[in-house]
């Protein structure tokens, strides 16, 4: 059974852009007023009068790697880990990437409070390819309290090829009450999944957010009621135990210097019984379960702002075979963790911003039987990680045209088998020089309904660990991105 299944998104965006337009955001209900210090183009390059950071990005890309995990890399046979943290698609840099291209927690505390609005990532990972994230979202007042509103992600990277849609309804119940549903929406129906929600309070008072979702919602329903052709589907699935993802979000209010937020996640265990069409011996078990965690502090005091964070996720895996065609039985376990702090300043039109992170990797695998594994042998895989990233921008109005230079740095040290990933695994994995260097060139123009941004980045270790190739020469352009965001 492959464990490499690409699927090519094909939901088009332009449905998403024609129900942005054609379901009026304002009618005679009214949806809560935007701040009127609010610029939109600080969702992409923050002056210092935005106060915050959040966490909230990083717990949508955690939640969304859960739910939709069949537009993910290697489907739902992949056993590297849920979150996707090393794929074969990823080089040694492509952790670097990912920090320069993707929006800060200071770009990502703006975002969140516009009620509509679009922003796109676009970074060089290889030659010939992007990594690229699209974001779409549209709040509609249907009545007095009550709203729907529209997220739509487009996604193609080295952890999914992906075009998912969520609906979510909110019903204000009373005064700060607020109650709702969600619904995800992709080309493949068996991974649709349903939330259930209860939130108090607002930016204003803090909040408290409890969330259910039953994941893969019609899954049995399809595959075992209705059912369907071995022409469609060479494996049926069928659940012993259904997944379910718990979550809980908590945050103080934002009036106040000192503020806090905590994320967390779980998924308890699940099994899934995997079945051929074809062969009836052949047949496994997947037991799953998952969860992640984040954590702020931060203090602003006026032209500062610096703060402390803690992130970890974590995911297992239990693969038996059942029948006598499949003879697996493994484990794995994959865990990322980090803490670290932040400060943003400022004098006149100059802001600077400064991030350090310690992180820690590991994947580990056990068993007797690795036959439907993508690593064939017992492993422990290590990685430490420091993580730099220090930014020095000039403003010198809110709109208008912008410049920063950005230093980052990501030095690793691997544990005592770091080659496993490359001679087992991956291709391109790196064994040699596995820490980067560079620093990114910016140039942005702010306008009032967004701002727009093109970077080019400087490679500052020159890749040397090629140089006992006979046509090494130092690399020193290092990728290029563009970064956009807008409101209406």
């Amino acid at each position: 059974m492959p464990y490499v299944s690409m699927v090519s998104p094909r939901l088009p965006f332009a449905v998403v852009l024609g129900l942005c337009l054609l379901v009026p955001s304002r009618s005679h209900a009214q949806l809560p007023s935007r701040d009127s210090a609010l610029h939109v183009a600080d969702a992409l390059a923050p002056r210092p009068t935005v106060p915050h950071v959040t966490l909230t990005g990083w717990m949508n890309r955690r939640r969304r790697a859960l739910l939709d995990q069949h537009n993910a890399f290697g489907d739902r046979t992949y056993d590297r880990g849920v979150f996707r943290h090393i794929t074969p698609k990823m080089d040694r840099e492509y952790a670097l990437d990912m920090t320069t291209y993707r929006f800060s927690p200071f770009e990502t505390a703006t975002w969140r409070r516009l009620n509509s609005g679009l922003r796109v990532r676009v970074g060089s990972i290889v030659r010939a390819e992007w990594a690229f994230v699209t974001d779409i979202k549209h709040t509609a007042a249907l009545a007095d309290d009550h709203t729907l509103r529209i997220d739509a992600t487009l996604q193609q990277d080295a952890t999914a090829e992906r075009s998912l849609l969520e609906f979510s309804y909110d019903w204000r119940v009373e005064g700060r009450h607020h109650v709702g549903v969600r619904h995800t929406i992709s080309q493949y129906k068996p991974d649709f999944d349903a939330s259930v929600y209860y939130q108090y309070g607002s930016s204003l008072t803090g909040r408290a957010r409890v969330e259910f979702t039953m994941m893969d919602a019609y899954h049995d329903f399809i595959f075992k009621t209705l059912g369907v052709s071995e022409k469609d589907e060479t494996y049926v699935r069928s659940y012993q135990q259904h997944p379910y993802l718990g979550r809980i979000a908590l945050e103080t209010p934002d009036q106040y210097a000192l503020r806090a937020e905590v994320h967390a996640g779980w998924q308890p265990e699940s099994a899934l019984v995997v079945q051929s069409q074809l062969d009836s011996d052949y047949r496994y078990r997947n037991r799953e379960a998952t969860h992640f965690f984040g954590a702020l502090v931060e203090y602003n005091a006026g032209p500062v702002t610096g703060g402390l964070i803690v992130q970890r996720d974590k995911s297992s895996l239990h693969r038996t075979g059942l029948r006598s065609a499949v003879t697996s039985d493994y484990s794995t376990t994959q865990r990322f963790q980090r803490g670290g702090a932040f400060l943003l300043g400022t004098w006149g039109p100059f802001v600077g911003e400064a991030w350090f992170f310690l992180e820690d990797y590991y994947d580990r695998q056990e068993g007797e039987d690795f036959s439907l594994s993508t690593i064939s042998r017992s492993m422990d895989y290590t990685e430490y990680r420091k993580n730099y990233r220090a930014r020095f921008a000039y403003m010198p109005s809110p709109t208008g045209f912008y410049g920063s230079v950005e230093y980052l740095a990501m030095s690793r040290r691997l544990g005592s088998n770091p080659w496993i990933m490359g001679n087992e695994w991956t291709n391109h994995w790196y064994s040699l020089a596995p820490s980067n260097y560079r620093l990114s060139n910016v140039i942005g123009y702010r306008f009032a309904q967004g701002a727009v941004e093109v970077g080019i980045n400087y490679d500052l270790d020159g890749d040397e660990h090629y140089k006992a190739e006979p046509d090494y020469r130092k690399k020193r352009f290092d990728n290029g991105f563009v970064r956009f965001v807008t409101s209406w």
